[in-house]
């Protein structure tokens, strides 16, 4: 339970890192582009940036371990083991979406 709990804290860590960039979209002009308006080229830009899919999907593999941990509970070994290997899994995936998209 206590890896599952660090490893949802390392999620939010995660998550705050890679949204900083995004935070800039936030702002009135950002939120006054109309469905019919094509997507700014430095919002497009940013989504696409190597390391937010990198975090992301990082975030996304240890949140999958971590509903494996809670219904499985393993020992210590395993569920750091585990959410590791998923958390690396996960963001070789997004590595690799991102590597496919440049293509």
């Amino acid at each position: 339970m206590t890896v599952a709990i660090v490893g949802l804290i390392v999620i939010w860590i995660l998550a705050f890192i890679a949204n900083r960039g995004l935070r800039t979209f936030t702002s009135p002009t950002a939120a006054s582009v109309r469905a019919s308006d094509p997507i700014p080229a430095d919002f497009t830009r940013a989504i696409e940036e190597r390391p937010q899919w990198i975090m992301m999907g990082a975030a996304n593999g240890m949140a999958l371990a971590i509903v494996w941990l809670m219904t499985t509970k393993p020992g210590w070994l395993v569920s750091t083991g585990v959410l590791i290997l998923f958390a690396v899994l996960g963001a070789v995936i997004g590595a690799r979406l991102v590597a496919r998209g440049e293509e």
